[in-house]
């Protein structure tokens, strides 16, 4: 805006508020502080989460005035349905972080149960039988990286900076509510931002939701989670066969002008890892979403409605590494006798327990008392 705008509304504050400010040192005072800067001879906010921030902040100061609260629940809801657009899901947070509005979280939850509904989660036993026949031999065994837990975890989060630098430009995409009609590209962002943003609301206010919300949020979140990734499955599934002739043919190019040490070696290991990718990949987003100690209560109820899925079983083990004191050896060594026999699944629970043990401080004796279940 320029600064006659910023001027202008300092009036409009004033005609309400009656409140006097210098306007110019005002206007000093929010660029010193890094909130606004100067661009062009105009000002605009330093950092886009400042402008969210304040937006969330005057729509949860203003819902209980009459003479605005019906156009402000009609913003919300036009935002909650269109979470794709990254403006939007970013004011939400801050929006339900300041005012942990019921309407807004009933409607996000509406809103995650939509998405894929015809599909089911994905249980990473019968519906990933057909990728462990796409394997020569059995995962290897693991190797863990050699350094301190410490500087591996701190090579670690370098690594993801480096990769966050280097990712193409945040585009704040479409307007776009959920339809069916949507590619499934643009469906899964959905799913994703709706999973963080719930998943915010579970992990910031532990003890003021009832448990039975809690429960809900977990319960969607896991069940949204694992239906994008049954999809992802669907896919490979269902074109495994031209996956493998376009593999193939990559390989038997590269082989001519790259070291055969740095390509795969078949077209079924690059599937096998794509989807690996993918799996374990969404076990952490989730864990990450909705994963906190002091939700054990809630993690045990969304056990006790769907935890004979092996992939929600998979997503507990994967909170209580990210998120406990003590690593869950019972659970490792029930995870391996159920996959034993199902290659693909027992790759997961290998990477889980392989990445934890690289980023986290532990004994030599856990290391092999977990890792004879895993190697």
């Amino acid at each position: 805006i320029s600064i006659q705008d910023f001027r202008d509304s300092y009036l409009q504050f004033y005609e309400v508020f009656k409140i006097h400010f210098d306007v110019n040192a005002l206007c000093e005072d929010f660029v010193r502080a890094q909130i606004l800067e100067r661009r062009d001879g105009n000002l605009s906010f330093k950092y886009r989460d400042f402008y969210h921030f304040f937006v969330a902040r005057y729509l949860s100061d203003n819902l209980s005035d009459r003479t605005e609260a019906w156009k402000l629940r009609g913003r919300l809801q036009h935002m909650t349905e269109r979470v794709y657009f990254e403006e939007y899901s970013s004011i939400l947070v801050f929006f339900l972080y300041l005012a942990k509005d019921p309407d807004v979280i009933q409607r996000l939850l509406d809103n995650a149960k939509r998405i894929y509904s015809d599909v089911e989660p994905c249980d990473c036993e019968a519906h990933t039988a057909f990728l462990s026949k796409l394997y020569v031999s059995k995962p290897g065994p693991v190797c863990l990286p050699d350094g301190d837990a410490i500087v591996n975890r701190d090579a670690y989060r370098a690594k993801m900076d480096e990769l966050d630098r280097a990712a193409p430009n945040r585009s704040d995409g479409e307007k776009l509510p959920y339809s069916d009609d949507l590619n499934d590209f643009v469906k899964i962002n959905i799913a994703l931002k709706n999973i963080y943003i719930l998943g915010q609301v579970l992990r910031a206010f532990p003890g003021a939701i009832k448990q039975e919300l809690k429960t809900q949020i977990a319960r969607e979140c896991y069940l949204l989670g694992l239906r994008v990734l049954r999809v992802v499955v669907k896919i490979v599934n269902t074109h495994t066969e031209e996956l493998r002739i376009y593999f193939a043919t990559y390989i038997r190019e590269q082989r001519a002008v790259v070291r055969a040490a740095d390509i795969p070696t078949s077209a079924e290991e690059v599937i096998l890892n794509l989807t690996h990718c993918w799996a374990f990949g969404m076990i952490k987003k989730i864990s990450e979403s909705v994963g906190l100690a002091e939700l054990d209560v809630t993690y045990k109820e969304v056990l006790a409605d769907a935890g004979n899925l092996l992939s929600v079983q998979f997503i507990d083990f994967s909170i209580r590494l990210d998120h406990y004191y003590e690593f869950p050896e019972d659970q490792v060594g029930l995870l391996y006798a159920r996959v034993r026999g199902n290659l693909f699944s027992f790759g997961i629970l290998q990477n889980l327990a392989s990445h934890f043990f690289t980023l986290f401080r532990s004994t030599p004796a856990l290391e092999s008392t977990a890792f004879s279940c895993v190697r």
